[in-house]
């Protein structure tokens, strides 16, 4: 579709009697073909519409001007999302310092913190990077602060839970970029544990953390634990068995959550699946496998398949993880990780011979 303008009145500011003007500081010729100058200029044209063509013109518009200033927006966004003014005013409180204080300690002037605190300027990222690196190092945990203060305001019908993202949530909780090889299969997926979530997306670097409440009434769940049932579907999901997929055993654990909005089963992480693995090819039986995987527990995990259990999921607040926060998740994942393979090693060992291995099971 070509869109053309009428002649461009001469005072920028001037009404057009026949539509509406888009006032920018440059002036395109009666009868301008828009389609090509929009790609060439889209930051620089006065445009003006026939009434008729206001609806599409001002979507024309709008599109542009949201290009231009993406980048801006995301920025602002991002204040705005992380609750950035709030923890500005929380951390100056607990540490007792003033505005000139926080801005020499972020390297940044105090008018620049000024701006902040009346929503008046843009946080870059790298500020938002220094501001919250400074209050870990300062010993105040505010993820964990928000964590319980909201735990403490949860209805009884309520959960907390938490989401590790590598970015962003963008739009709706949905399960469209779920993937199928996850533990079970496309869901969206929630942690009972802070540090769980973070641990999982500390490696990468724009991953933050999303605290989110869950009204379970009027939903169906199933629930799992550290067993023969829970091994072989994540083994399955994560397409371990690929021969077995309409075996009566299978088939029966899958039944299971045909119906369920949501299910409520041990987080497994990659040390896990390499237990499994070893289950799976025949190494160590499924009493070995299971009190191997109970030696590494990382709590549990909500996965939520229906869109009636998403409309029962709401997001309380986007937390930024500050790159010494980070740190310390992953070193707590190392030493845990190194914990949960010595644990491994002496039940391999304790329930050696106890147990079916996988072919007994799926004969």
């Amino acid at each position: 579709m070509i869109y053309k303008t009428q002649k461009a009145p001469d005072t920028p500011k001037q009404e057009c009697k026949q539509g509406l003007q888009f006032c920018v500081p440059y002036h395109v010729g009666f009868g301008t073909d828009l389609s090509s100058m929009i790609q060439k200029n889209p930051n620089n044209l006065l445009l003006t519409f026939v009434n008729d063509k206001f609806e599409i013109a001002l979507e024309l518009v709008l599109n542009i001007c949201y290009n231009k200033f993406s980048k801006r927006r995301r920025r602002t966004d991002n204040m705005n999302d992380y609750e950035f003014r709030a923890d500005l005013e929380t951390v100056m409180d607990l540490l007792d310092i003033t505005a000139v204080e926080i801005a020499d300690s972020m390297g940044v002037s105090p008018v620049t913190v000024s701006r902040w605190r009346k929503n008046e300027e843009n946080v870059s990222n790298s500020s938002l990077n220094a501001f919250y690196n400074l209050a870990f190092k300062k010993g105040i945990r505010l993820n964990k602060i928000k964590e319980q203060l909201f735990k403490e305001e949860c209805k009884n019908n309520s959960v907390i839970l938490f989401h590790g993202a590598k970015s962003h949530i963008e739009g709706k909780i949905s399960i469209e970029k779920s993937k199928d090889t996850n533990d079970f299969g496309k869901g969206f997926y929630c942690g009972e544990s802070l540090e769980q979530s973070a641990m999982f997306v500390a490696n990468y670097p724009e991953s933050s953390i999303y605290i989110l409440e869950f009204d379970r009434a009027g939903l169906s769940d199933t629930q799992l634990n550290v067993n023969r049932d829970w091994m072989l579907l994540i083994a399955f999901f994560r397409n371990k068995l690929p021969e077995y997929s309409n075996h009566p055993v299978i088939l029966k654990l899958l039944s299971k959550l045909e119906d369920a909005d949501y299910i409520i089963a041990p987080i497994a992480d990659n040390r896990m699946f390499e237990i499994i693995d070893s289950f799976i090819d025949g190494e160590i039986t499924d009493v070995q496998c299971q009190h191997c995987l109970s030696a590494t527990n990382l709590g549990n995990q909500y996965v939520f398949f229906s869109d009636k259990a998403l409309k029962q999921l709401h997001i309380l607040r986007h937390c930024f993880l500050a790159p010494d926060e980070k740190k310390y998740y992953l070193t707590s994942k190392q030493e845990e990780s190194r914990i949960g393979n010595d644990k491994v090693k002496l039940a391999r060992r304790q329930y050696r011979g106890q147990g079916k291995y996988i072919e007994e099971i799926l004969k």
